[in-house]
């Protein structure tokens, strides 16, 4: 699951604006279908293998129940104006989505999905509702999903100031439909890292009694290690006064906030 924690979800600001030139208005794109992204819906968070850190966006899909719309895509996932690599993203992968009349059931989903080079291992792409599909997985949480699907990439550092930015755009074959209305079709966010607050000792982006509890199973393992991952007080070793320093930080941190 992805983390929705203020820690790794600050979203600093926000830009949605086009990103492709004008298109011919004879073929405005009416209500009946849209490839869209938002700020909102754009996540980055500490990778959980510890190396970088992962940013996805969910790109949303619409198309009204009754007609079949082909809305594969192509995307560029860019921080701070490069292009990252993965996920599809920036390196011509086509994302293959043909939205299908009628109400999806458990059995013959109306969804008619691709995902090629989209999901990876162990996701599988499901029917939402009556209009949307998109891919589920570990990272996309639990049903009902968002309106659309999640894509993740990974970059080794962010620091506060990067911007990140998506962009979709219709996919370059015969059988997708143009994207007219490019007005929602990038997004941007600004990373904002909060500092770290010392009494979160469990890292779960709120200071409770589990901070207390995990602070001193490593204090413990200290002593019988010889490690100093309880050194709060950074004097070199792990001592009774570390847990002086940690409750004095925590108490500090209940009644104050970090």
């Amino acid at each position: 699951m992805l983390a929705n924690s203020p820690k790794v979800r600050h979203l600093a600001s926000i830009l949605v604006a086009s990103l492709f030139a004008a298109i011919d208005p004879a073929l405005a794109q009416g209500p009946d279908y849209n490839r869209f992204v938002h700020a909102s819906d754009m996540v980055y968070e500490p990778a959980p293998d510890g190396n970088g850190w992962l940013i996805s966006a969910i790109v949303g899909l619409e198309a009204i129940p009754d007609q079949t719309r082909d809305l594969s895509l192509v995307l560029a996932i860019d921080l701070n104006g490069e292009v990252l690599s993965g996920g599809g993203s920036g390196d011509g992968t086509i994302h293959r989505w043909s939205v299908g009349p009628g109400i999806p059931t458990p059995v013959g989903p109306v969804c008619e999905y691709f995902c090629v080079g989209t999901c990876g291992p162990g996701t599988a792409c499901v029917p939402l509702n009556l209009f949307m599909c998109m891919c589920g997985g570990a990272g996309s949480g639990n049903p009902p999903f968002p309106p659309g699907f999640r894509v993740t990439v990974q970059t080794p550092i962010l620091t506060s100031g990067d911007v990140i930015t998506i962009a979709i755009a219709a996919a370059p074959i015969p059988e997708a439909l143009p994207e007219i209305d490019t007005t929602d079709d990038i997004a941007s966010i600004v990373v904002d890292l909060a500092p770290p607050c010392p009494a979160d000792f469990n890292d779960s982006g709120t200071v409770t009694s589990a901070d207390i509890t995990s602070f001193l199973a490593a204090w413990f393992s200290d002593l019988t290690d010889g490690t100093t991952v309880a050194d709060f007080n950074q004097s070199g070793g792990t001592t009774s006064a570390d847990i002086t320093a940690f409750l004095s930080s925590w108490f500090e941190a209940i009644a104050t906030g970090c």
